[in-house]
């Protein structure tokens, strides 16, 4: 009795020294991350995640995040257009989809032609990586006002060690900095005598009826003048549990972003 007293006691320390000093973003200093199968995605979808190895009851959290496809030289004031940032199971992958991703130099353009310099351009080992956004914490609906609803948030594993969530690509420049439909940040005049190629792979629209749906493809009959929707960006989903220094699992989902997935109620005119 006096050991399954003291085991509960010591889990219960370490779910509590693990919920304070928890950081907003994954740790990368203890075991390796676990790359899942690469897949493509359109911004707008709803992804689930099921994955194992954690503790009974700990605490795990989900990440979107941008791995960095550019970094800022101090010396030329200039962005460095750097590879293909993501890899799998298998190892380095992609792009698969698509020929040209945001923080690449390519042809006529320039990443410095679409990428703005950094706030601070002095400040070193900056790069176009976004910040981790906790996926999360946001309830499918309220637990107060619904007394019968079930996990509003998917913040724990179960007593197997599996943790499941889900939620929606959000669409925003973050992941895909064209931006879409009425900022359209891509496909422009950099300068009187530069003009920047950079759109959409894919672009799908929800079908009002059998014969109504909109649809952006890429076709690969037509050239990049006439037909220039050949951009692609990466993402990155991080889950991990609040218990990684004493063992617990750390995936990494990469995503490779061809475009955006809207609804017609999404389009406000």
């Amino acid at each position: 009795m006096r050991r399954v007293l003291f085991v509960a006691v010591l889990v219960t320390m370490l779910l509590g020294i693990g919920s304070v000093a928890f950081a907003d973003e994954p740790k990368t200093d203890g075991l390796a991350p676990i790359y899942t199968p690469y897949k493509w995605s359109q911004l707008g979808q709803v992804w689930w995640f099921f994955a194992g190895g954690f503790f009974p009851g700990e605490r795990v959290d989900a990440w979107m995040y941008r791995p960095a496809t550019a970094a800022w030289n101090v010396l030329t004031q200039q962005w460095v257009s750097g590879p293909w940032p993501l890899k799998s199971d298998i190892g380095p992958e992609g792009p698969n989809w698509g020929t040209w991703w945001w923080g690449r130099s390519v042809g006529p353009a320039n990443v410095n032609d679409y990428i703005a310099p950094p706030e601070d351009p002095f400040a070193l080992f900056q790069t176009n990586a976004s910040a981790f956004r906790r996926m999360n914490l946001t309830a499918k609906c309220d637990d107060v006002a619904d007394p019968g609803c079930q996990d509003p948030v998917y913040l724990f594993a179960d007593s197997f060690g599996y943790y499941y969530v889900e939620f929606m690509q959000s669409r925003d420049e973050v992941w895909f900095p064209c931006s879409f439909p009425l900022k359209w940040k891509c496909n422009f005049w950099a300068d009187e005598f530069t003009y920047v190629f950079h759109s959409p792979d894919l672009m799908t629209y929800e079908c009002l009826g059998p014969f109504e749906c909109l649809s952006w493809p890429k076709d690969p009959v037509m050239n990049a003048v006439l037909d220039p929707r050949d951009t692609v960006s990466p993402l990155e989903v991080h889950i991990q549990g609040e218990l990684y220094d004493f063992g617990s699992a750390y995936y990494i989902f990469p995503f490779e972003v061809r475009g955006m997935s809207w609804k017609w109620q999404d389009i406000d005119f």
